[in-house]
């Protein structure tokens, strides 16, 4: 089987179901690299197939071509009308540019800049968790039969090198502040258009808040935040142990951006932040004490609460000095 996938690819360069067959096989070695090369020739060939984009992006992630995989996953929504946006795969995308952020600022010499960096560029995107969006025309899996005839020495053809050349540029790019600035441009468009489809969920907007803190929007990212908490208020988070953690974990960065506003902003308007966080940290913790008061996710909501406190004091105090001096 696999030699017929090869056989044809190369009396029919321009099949697109037979290099998916063969990125499938790739991808079931976790050959990333190959993968992402017959993906490539694939998605030229197969264009209006989601399945075989987000295959694209997945291997893309893999890979460190993180523009190729904003691309992927901005055809992956085009085609489903926003039904879909693998969010663990945007997931992985965002932590990516998190890391590059991260090596960009990191000081001159340091080594964590290029631990940062290597993170970012090689990457691992989540396993695909495709419950509830099962299809006639499911993504490609090689079987177990093709899995055994599959020889890689070389039975398999890559695609043409421009693919590979394409995925090294984009790497390159990635360090320079004018290209970093475009993807996270790309990526704001992707998250910001599937915010405004079907496919949104809190999670959703936790990425775009995120996507907002890299942009420097302290403002954006609370909103963003807010609309996640909002979100989760509507799960069981009271009593499910999974929907508490996601709510703790939102409320953690809500705070933390509150926290963020008022460092940027100062005044009455700041104040009202801190207020705000502190009466949500405060609920959370109040209805959800019975069921989860031990529980690490609750011991870094206090945390949260007591940096809060702490900064409300500390307003209070200037805010009483700076009267005194009047």
């Amino acid at each position: 089987m696999p030699q017929a996938f090869t056989k044809v690819t190369m009396l029919e360069p321009d099949n697109g179901e037979a290099w998916n067959n063969i990125a499938a096989l790739w991808m079931q070695q976790q050959r990333w690299p190959q993968a992402f090369s017959a993906l490539g020739q694939a998605t030229k060939h197969k264009r209006d197939s989601w399945q075989t984009w987000e295959n694209y992006a997945q291997a893309a992630l893999h890979t460190g071509a993180l523009l190729q995989a904003v691309r992927a996953l901005a055809q992956v929504l085009e085609l489903t009308s926003g039904q879909r946006l693998m969010m663990p795969l945007a997931a992985r995308l965002v932590e990516a540019l998190e890391e590059q952020q991260q090596a960009a600022e990191a000081p001159a010499g340091d080594g964590s800049s290029a631990a940062a960096a290597a993170a970012a560029a090689g990457g691992a995107a989540e396993e695909q968790n495709t419950a509830g969006h099962e299809s006639d025309d499911e993504p490609l899996v090689a079987s177990e039969h093709l899995l055994g005839l599959l020889h890689l020495s070389g039975d398999v053809p890559t695609a043409p090198a421009a693919a590979d050349a394409d995925a090294a540029a984009a790497a390159a790019a990635a360090s320079d502040e004018r290209s970093r600035a475009s993807l996270l441009a790309a990526a704001g468009t992707v998250l910001k258009n599937a915010a405004n489809a079907p496919a949104c969920t809190p999670a959703l907007w936790g990425l775009l808040a995120r996507w907002h803190s890299l942009q420097g929007s302290a403002d954006s990212a609370k909103e963003a935040w807010l609309k996640a908490v909002r979100g989760l208020q509507g799960t069981a988070y009271k009593a499910d142990p999974e929907a508490f953690e996601a709510m703790a974990d939102a409320s953690v960065r809500l705070a933390n951006a509150y926290i963020a506003v008022h460092t940027a902003g100062g005044g009455a308007g700041s104040s009202r932040d801190l207020a705000a966080a502190r009466m949500h940290l405060r609920g959370v913790l109040r209805s959800t004490e019975e069921a989860f008061a031990q529980s690490e996710a609750s011991a870094r909501m206090r945390a949260a609460l007591e940096e809060v406190m702490q900064l409300e004091a500390q307003a209070t105090a200037q805010k009483a000095a700076a009267s005194a001096k009047t």
